[in-house]
């Protein structure tokens, strides 16, 4: 099967339209195909681009699909689990110690969430990025990332 063609700012825009008109938050990610009168293998890609991003998240227990940013701009994440900073500090500061060349991106963002000046969107954010650079270096990738995804609640 090939990848649908969508647009996923048009489709975020078109969902935060259609849930703006009911008095809902989140929609069950199962049911956003019929909700949007789309495909929901379409829905499925549009949802993964937008997550990367950090528009979207899918939150527990039902599984639903919640607008973080609208697209202007960013959002505290207020429906799903918050961050525990300090054991996202300790295993980014040892990814830092093993990749050093990533020190321009981590040390920051370590500072920032020190400092108190990070949101649980641009944490999520920040740290996909990381976890990207990982996956382009040879370095233990897999176990890394894995390491992240865990501790973050797959980002």
């Amino acid at each position: 099967m090939a990848r649908p063609d969508v647009d996923p700012i048009s489709f975020l825009k078109e969902m935060n339209d259609r849930l703006s008109q009911t008095d809902r938050k989140s929609i069950p990610y199962n049911d956003l195909g019929s909700f949007m009168g789309r495909d929901q293998n379409e829905c499925k890609y549009a949802v993964a681009a937008l997550r990367k991003l950090g528009y979207v998240e899918l939150t527990a227990p039902n599984f639903s699909v919640v607008i973080l940013n609208p697209g202007h701009e960013k959002i505290e994440h207020v429906y799903g689990e918050k961050i525990e900073y300090e054991r996202l500090i300790a295993a980014l500061e040892s990814v830092n110690a093993s990749m050093t060349d990533l020190g321009d991106i981590i040390q920051p963002l370590i500072d920032d969430i020190r400092n108190g000046k990070s949101d649980n969107t641009t944490t999520r954010m920040r740290v996909w990025d990381v976890a990207d650079r990982i996956l382009n270096s040879t370095v233990a990738a897999t176990t890394m990332v894995g390491n992240l995804k865990i501790l973050f609640g797959s980002v």
